[in-house]
């Protein structure tokens, strides 16, 4: 696929993202995937009929800045309250990334289900952990879901982890993994202070949620891409003692947009070359071969000017030549994208 649009068609339909593009002139949904029918249980023609406005509820209108965000032909991201077909409110982590779909200006929006977290709280708040009985309820909510969980206790700087965290990290089952410290130590460097600096900001102004993206270190070696999606749990003086969260992997989906936004650097060049850098030797080759024509060059000039052509249209191959080899490389095929 050499086509940013066919691109954006496979982002959308082959994620089990819930995703959609909607038009930025008029907010109007003009396409969607699979799974975020599933999510807010609409039909295609019913998503299709609606725009941005509709997805919130009546007391979570769209912000007074929403045009200029939209606008701004950067990566947005945000927490939103939307509702589904049934009326039921969803809590929504989004990234929306400008797009041009059908030669008009879109955007593309992932979704990020942050209700599945706060349902998962609720679970885990109703249940004393006291008894066995009550662990093994506790043990199996936490196990519910493919998502990584953790139980993080800011008193002593615990952390519990579900099933998911071993089977796809790699890491032993054992007490060296049970600590925020080495949960801080495996997140990237580069993401490690933002991430830290972003839950003492939502401890610091009493927030309920919290979420960011980061890279985390997996047991092999390699980064995996994470949007993670925690709640806070206050005693009765008003302080955090827990967190609770679930970490969502997400590298596929950033891999298909690194590959994206580099295929749109290398169409760029290619534009660039087109309608730059070719116009010069092709301009003067043209010039060149129009005085020869007017017969009105002595010998001198016209062996002047030939040697003008030979060397303008070798200048002219190089571009070409480069032209080739940057259109060769543009391939986001499926192949390539999960590679």
């Amino acid at each position: 696929m050499k086509n940013p649009l066919d691109v954006a068609l496979f982002l959308l339909n082959e994620n089990p993202q819930p995703m959609w593009i909607f038009r930025i002139a008029d907010l109007q949904i003009v396409n969607v995937n699979q799974a975020a029918i599933d999510l807010y249980r609409y039909s295609k023609q019913e998503f299709l009929a609606k725009t941005i406005h509709d997805l919130r509820s009546a007391e979570y209108p769209l912000e007074k800045d929403f045009e200029k965000i939209v606008n701004n032909h950067q990566i947005n991201r945000k927490d939103v309250m939307h509702q589904d077909a049934e009326g039921k409110l969803l809590a929504v982590h989004i990234v929306t990334y400008p797009l041009i779909y059908h030669e008009e200006e879109c955007r593309l929006v992932i979704v990020n289900n942050l209700q599945q977290i706060i349902d998962l709280k609720n679970k885990i708040t109703s249940v004393e952990l006291e008894s066995s009985v009550n662990r093994n309820r506790y043990d199996i909510i936490l196990n519910s879901t493919a998502d990584i969980v953790w139980d993080w206790n800011l008193s002593d700087d615990s952390v519990s982890w579900n099933a998911s965290f071993y089977a796809e990290l790699g890491y032993p089952n054992d007490k060296s993994v049970n600590s925020g410290a080495f949960w801080k130590s495996k997140i990237h460097p580069e993401d490690r202070d933002r991430v830290f600096e972003s839950i003492q900001a939502v401890i610091a102004s009493k927030q309920n949620t919290w979420s960011n993206e980061y890279r985390f270190l997996t047991q092999d070696g390699s980064y995996k891409y994470f949007i993670d999606r925690g709640v806070l749990l206050y005693d009765g003086f008003n302080n955090v003692y827990r967190m609770i969260g679930t970490m969502h992997d997400v590298t596929q989906v950033t891999n298909y947009i690194n590959k994206i936004e580099t295929q749109n650097k290398q169409l760029r060049r290619i534009a660039f070359l087109q309608s730059h850098v070719v116009r010069a030797p092709l301009s003067r080759i043209l010039g060149a071969v129009n005085l020869i024509e007017e017969n009105i060059l002595n010998e001198e000039e016209k062996v002047m000017f030939m040697k003008s052509i030979v060397d303008s249209s070798k200048e002219l191959d190089q571009v070409i030549h480069e032209i080739i080899e940057l259109t060769d490389s543009v391939d986001i095929s499926k192949d390539a994208l999960t590679s």
